[in-house]
């Protein structure tokens, strides 16, 4: 089945209609965009027509307060309260099997209980104000260090973390004036210092920070208020190219706020005053050679990957240019939710509006897939995107899985689980309780 091809499948699980709208997805940001629709060619298709995997429960973990949790490699790991008697109110981030619930290992640590939790390899990363490594076999604290990540990216083997060496004059234009930052990449095992790098005050910096993007970035960028700009080097913190860049500085308003800067893998976006009209150009970044400049209305713009394209969004909607060129594929007004899941747009109602939600094609703009009420959960790298479907009357969550086609495949339907708080990894979902308790399931999946 080809990426144009118009479905429009009803994938309600037998017996059940959907009565209401569900939240959307806790990853999804406001971004302001238009994504045409499409009337479906083919007749609504049951989802008994799917064969639904099946989730059978492992284990129910409670008596531990959940702030986060993360599956990864066979384990499941929760950060939150002690649960276990302990009273000192530190936070604990304790690993369990997810074969069976039983607990592996327990660790204090002394960071913020909704600090973010990334497993890379053998390595359990938190970041909060700081950040805090330790082994994920064991538990044992590797590094910890004073200064927060500033990309969810890790390359290399290297972390890369930031400090503010000083505050900006809060009397100052807040896009002119910035303070001075020290970059840093931080070894994954050992914490030790790679290389640093200092950008002095009043510069712009566009840094990593998609982890998941099929293009990762090799460089940052810094510009200089004069224009001067160089290319770093993220192994090794060398600059790798120089080059002038415009970055006319603008006043805060609805037209004209700028500049900014977007690394999106090795391409940087930089939108700025071009002969005082708003416009977005595109470097290289092992060059910092200009690619294409494209005039926007506003520097109020979103910028991001809808691959092959780049999609520019603003409050009037969405163009879809070509990432190469810069030139116009497709232009739709209005506004709508949308963000990129498995390579297709995805679109939605804004959160508890009825209406279907929709996968689109980036470049045909065409309907690929009809989601109804589906709504996306999570998606991890690696793994296929969990979406969910609430039942309104009987408050049951179903969960489905998105696999090729595209289609959902339906895993099951759970009870006692508030909306967004499933993770899952290789054939495990876990997910936190309205009561504050972890479930697990094996899934089976099928072709």
């Amino acid at each position: 089945m080809g990426p144009g091809t118009l479905i429009d499948l009803d994938l309600e699980p037998a017996g059940t209609r959907p009565s209401g709208p569900a939240p959307g997805p806790r990853w999804r940001r406001g971004l302001a965009v238009a994504v045409a629709t499409a009337a479906c060619a083919t007749a609504l298709v049951s989802s008994t027509a799917l064969p639904a995997a099946r989730l059978v429960e492992t284990a129910t973990i409670g008596n531990l307060p959940v702030v986060t949790e993360r599956v990864a490699g066979a384990r499941l790991f929760v950060l939150g309260g002690a649960g276990d008697g302990a009273g000192d109110g530190a936070a604990r981030l304790t690993a369990f099997r997810l074969a069976d619930g039983g607990r592996l290992w327990q660790t204090p640590v002394a960071v913020n209980p909704a600090a973010r939790v990334e497993v890379v390899g053998d390595t359990v990363l938190l970041t909060a104000d700081g950040t805090v490594a330790l082994d994920a076999g064991s538990g044992r604290l590797l590094w910890r260090s004073d200064l927060p990540r500033v990309s969810m990216a890790v390359r290399d083997g290297r972390v890369l973390v930031a400090a503010l060496l000083d505050r900006p004059d809060p009397a100052g234009p807040s896009l002119s004036i910035h303070a001075p930052l020290l970059l840093r990449a931080l070894n994954l095992r050992t914490g030790q210092p790679v290389w640093s790098y200092q950008v002095p005050g009043g510069w712009l910096t566009a840094l990593p920070a998609d982890p998941a993007d099929t293009d990762p970035p090799d460089r940052f960028v810094v510009i200089a208020p004069d224009g001067q700009a160089s290319a770093v080097d993220l192994a090794t913190g060398a600059v790798r190219a120089n080059a002038t860049i415009p970055v006319t500085q603008a006043a805060l308003d609805e037209n004209t706020a700028g500049p900014w800067l977007a690394l999106l893998g090795n391409q940087l976006v930089v939108g700025y005053l071009r002969q005082g009209n708003p416009a977005l150009t595109v470097y290289r970044t092992d060059t910092l050679a200009p690619q294409w400049t494209v005039t926007v209305p506003t520097l109020n713009v979103a910028a991001n990957r809808c691959a092959p394209l780049l999609c520019l969004s603003d409050t009037r909607g969405v163009r879809a240019v070509a990432a190469a060129t810069g030139t116009g594929v497709w232009a739709r007004n209005g506004t709508a939710w949308f963000g990129v899941v498995d390579g297709w747009l995805y679109d939605a109602p804004q959160p508890f509006q009825p209406g279907s939600a929709r996968l689109v094609d980036p470049v045909t703009t065409r309907t690929v897939l009809d989601l109804g009420r589906w709504r996306l959960s999570t998606q991890t790298p690696g793994q296929p995107p969990l979406f969910e479907w609430v039942e309104k009357d009987s408050g049951r969550i179903w969960l489905g899985l998105l696999t090729a086609g595209p289609r959902i495949q339906v895993l099951g339907a759970v009870t006692g689980l508030p909306q967004d708080t499933c993770d899952l990894d290789g054939s495990y979902v876990a997910c936190v309780t309205t009561t504050q308790q972890v479930r697990i399931w094996r899934y089976r999946s099928v072709p």
